[in-house]
């Protein structure tokens, strides 16, 4: 027989150095492969002699009306707020857990009085009180309160990870929509300027119909090139409202409330972002550490269901006083107990639950290797449309320019009768479209940056 008693303290120990292997082995395989990311580098390199960890990096564009509405924003964006409400119940909850860890008191009292009745001699009358004090505690031999412990840590840390994650989101919005409105008001000025040329083209033409010099045909056709830009303008003007409005709701306004001060693009300065190697992006990421958090938390959640398939020991302390009334004397009581509990059969509950828990672990782990090669792709993306989105506009500013020149000279050789009217009209819009696509992407190059410092993980504290 005495074989038998120590197999459940063997097979418990085998049981948890086993779970030990698995989680050291999961361990393992993460710093293996955050080895690698090391070794890694961006296909664009960074000659810039300015940093990406600034915590306002918004502040890199040099507009104050944009550090103003930033400050709105991250005071009043109801969804900011709502985050913060969001971390207050992870508070609750990791304070709630931590009583686990402690012995749990419990306190007792009672009282009674009773009437006997006595054939022919009346009545008789008892009283009791009573009042006791008891004490359980539950040894935690396995680590499982600790672990439990540990997943409320990691879920208010994953809740605080998730807000700054959704911070830089709402943050990146708000450049990107006011520097959205300033563009649709330079293109909205410039729809003004195109339809002025337009408008005095056309009245030139209609008194040169009058003098019988242009056909009817030249008329209608810049009646319609007028009536195209009053349609753009239209389409323009109402992306400039919806993108204040949509301003207006990341500030926690009402839409129509918004007065936007600047006017255009103008002073706003495009920044030159640094940005170091792969490996780094790992701690500045905030989603990428909720995620590893989140792996964390699957392997406490493996060592608690290791430890529900083995002993446990339980201690409990009762004292009480009593007495059976008022005058009689005191009654004290006191007991001690330990106990020791083993699951013998489950039908393979708890070893299924074990298994479960051990492939979510794994599913998250395959879920952050994925999420950071994601981040990267989204990094290498972002370097890539800067870098692209650079040539773009030289090449659309010297196409603008041209077609200025161009357009210039045609209006010239039209005045003279050296061509026709056809040909003015293909300056014309060749030269009003280039001017409206080098406008627009001026915006581009800032929402490129935007989307750069985001992917970067913009400029969170991790404190």
């Amino acid at each position: 027989m005495k074989p038998s008693f120590i197999f459940f303290p063997i097979a418990a120990s085998a049981l948890f150095l086993a779970g030990c292997e698995t989680t050291s082995s999961h361990q393992s395989q993460l710093a293996s492969f955050e080895s690698e990311l090391g070794e890694q580098s961006y296909s664009i390199s960074s000659d810039s002699s300015q940093s990406a960890d600034a915590l306002d990096w918004w502040k890199s564009f040099s507009s104050e009306e944009l550090n103003t509405l930033m400050d709105e924003a991250l005071a009043y964006n109801h969804e900011l707020q709502a985050g913060v409400e969001r971390i207050a119940q992870a508070r609750a909850e990791l304070a709630a857990s931590k009583s686990t860890l402690w012995p749990s008191l419990s306190a007792s009292g009672s009282a009674s009085r009773q009437r006997q009745s006595v054939d022919g001699s009346g009545s008789s009358y008892s009283s009791s009180i009573g009042a006791g004090i008891g004490l359980d505690y539950t040894v935690d031999i396995w680590g499982s309160e600790k672990a439990s412990r540990q997943i409320s840590e990691i879920g208010l840390l994953t809740q605080t990870l998730t807000e700054e994650s959704l911070r830089l989101t709402i943050m990146g919005e708000v450049a990107n929509g006011y520097f959205a409105t300033l563009a649709y008001r330079d293109r909205l000025a410039n729809s003004d300027q195109t339809l002025e040329i337009l408008k005095e083209t056309l009245d030139i033409l209609e008194a040169r119909m009058e003098a019988g010099r242009v056909s009817e045909l030249e008329v209608a056709q810049q009646r319609s090139a007028v009536a195209t830009a009053e349609a753009s303008r239209a389409s323009l003007a109402t992306n400039l409202q919806t993108s204040m409005n949509a301003l207006a709701t990341l500030l926690g306004r009402y839409p129509g409330e918004l007065e936007i001060d600047h006017t255009d693009l103008s002073g706003i300065e495009l920044p030159s972002i640094a940005f170091g190697q792969p490996s780094e992006l790992l701690e500045r990421r905030p989603d990428l550490a909720a995620s590893e958090q989140r792996l964390i938390a699957a392997g406490a959640s493996v060592e608690i269901a290791k430890a529900a398939r083995l002993p446990s020991l339980n201690l409990g302390a009762d004292s009480s006083l009593s007495r059976a009334g008022f005058d009689s004397p005191t009654q004290t009581a006191l007991s001690l107990a330990a106990g020791i509990t083993a699951p013998l059969f489950q039908g393979g509950r708890l070893k299924a639950n074990q298994q479960l828990a051990e492939a979510q672990q794994r599913e998250l782990l395959e879920t952050y290797y994925q999420e950071v090669l994601e981040a990267f792709r989204e990094v290498e993306d972002a370097l890539a449309s800067v870098q692209g989105l650079e040539t773009r506009e030289s090449a659309l500013r010297r196409a603008w320019e041209e077609a200025q020149t161009s357009f210039d000279l045609s209006n010239d050789l039209f005045e003279s009768g050296r061509i026709d009217f056809q040909t003015l009209l293909d300056a014309q819009r060749s030269y009003l479209s280039a001017q409206d696509t080098f406008l627009a992407v001026q915006y581009d190059r800032l929402a490129a940056a935007v989307e750069l410092y985001r992917t970067l993980g913009g400029g969170w504290q991790s404190s």
